[in-house]
């Protein structure tokens, strides 16, 4: 917002300049056109980066747990460091509570689909029974030698159900396909995770070199503009040349802030998909 700000300052200057060249036949209207559709160009990116920037804040202020962010945003973007995310760095997976979770689902889905087996198999049963014969009061279990006549029954009993229609067969179908979903589902998000990985540790590390390079064009720019100020003075340089100057002077500082940003962003999604392996 405030690179666009600039760009709007400095264009209206430009705009006014480019007005006065006209009147006194330096330029042609083609050029004070140009100037002109530039100057509105930027007003209209100055109002996008003003509503990006109120829409950031409440999102920061939503995120805080706060019902309104008054206060000033302070400090500066850390600077990349390469060091932060070593080239050999690779996510460890089986730390993230995520993967994990899809890990226990697919357990307990096989296991469902194996106790659905038992419906395949007869079922068995053993029983044992033991009965007295009883004559009137008399009880045998006071006297259990007595004598009395008794009789016992040992034996086994298996059900099988052969005729259900099909439905034992449908449940297990049903339990093997919701495993096998569970199965894809798992590894395509550890390829995914693994692809994700791989774009934030490029970006993050074209953040860096991004930085640096945008680094050498803000000095540049702030000699560019010291030289053309010295050389306004001097009378070899003229007005729109120095506003030239200062434009690429407040784009550099954007560039700058934007690889910044990036860096960081990378870094922040690196350490959230490398399972605790990126302190």
């Amino acid at each position: 917002m405030d690179a666009a700000e600039a760009d709007t300052r400095t264009l209206a200057e430009h705009l006014r300049l480019a007005r006065d060249y006209e009147e006194s036949g330096g330029i042609t209207h083609f050029g004070v056109l140009r100037v002109e559709a530039q100057s509105e160009e930027a007003q209209a990116v100055l109002r996008q980066a003003r509503d990006a920037a109120a829409l950031a804040r409440l999102d920061l202020a939503s995120a805080m747990g706060l019902s309104a962010d008054a206060r000033p945003l302070e400090g500066a973007l850390p600077v990349p460091d390469p060091a932060a995310v070593p080239a050999s760095l690779e996510p460890d997976l089986d730390r993230r509570a995520d993967f994990r979770a899809l890990e226990l689902k697919v357990r307990a889905l096989k296991r469902r689909r194996e106790a659905l087996l038992a419906a395949w198999a007869p079922s068995l049963s053993l029983f044992a029974d033991q009965e007295y014969y009883r004559y009137g009061d008399f009880n045998p279990e006071i006297l259990p030698t007595s004598g009395f006549p008794y009789q016992r029954m040992v034996g086994a009993q298996a059900t099988w159900n052969l005729f259900d229609g099909g439905l034992d067969k449908a449940r297990w179908d049903e339990a093997a396909a919701q495993e096998q979903g569970a199965k894809d589902s798992l590894d395509s998000s550890r390829l995914e995770a693994l692809k994700d990985f791989a774009a934030w540790k490029d970006r993050f590390r074209d953040g860096v070199d991004l930085y640096r390079a945008r680094l050498k064009v803000l000095k540049r720019s702030l000699e560019s503009v010291r030289l053309a100020r010295l050389g306004l003075r001097a009378g070899t340089v003229t007005d729109s040349e120095v506003l030239d100057a200062e434009m690429d002077l407040s784009r550099a500082r954007a560039g700058l802030v934007q690889a910044q940003a990036s860096a960081d962003e990378a870094l922040l999604n690196l350490r959230l998909l490398s399972g605790g392996t990126l302190r």
